[in-house]
């Protein structure tokens, strides 16, 4: 059965909401770095895509989605280095 997930500071569990079932994933601060911003979006997207299916495609995609003050939030986030280093080499290649 596939819940829809939604990550939170809180505990792993699920919970009914009207008919429907919701399970709310514990994650890390780190992953929570501006929540519900699109800021917030692409950092989950790069944990979710991880290190192993990160690609210049998909990170050039993820920071043309972002305007020039989003990309310097997202710069500034706590992240793995394989992360940063991600973007940082699309940085070089969009100058």
């Amino acid at each position: 059965q596939v819940l829809p997930t939604f990550y939170t500071s809180g505990s792993t569990r699920e919970i009914k909401v009207g008919n429907a079932v919701v399970r709310l994933q514990h994650v890390s601060k780190d992953r929570l770095q501006h929540a519900g911003t699109k800021v917030g979006v692409a950092l989950t997207a790069l944990h979710y895509i991880g290190k192993e299916g990160v690609s210049a495609k998909v990170v050039s995609k993820i920071v043309n989605a972002l305007s020039s003050e989003e990309l310097i939030k997202l710069r500034a986030c706590k992240m793995p280095e394989w992360m940063r280093s991600a973007l940082s080499h699309a940085a070089k290649e969009s100058e």
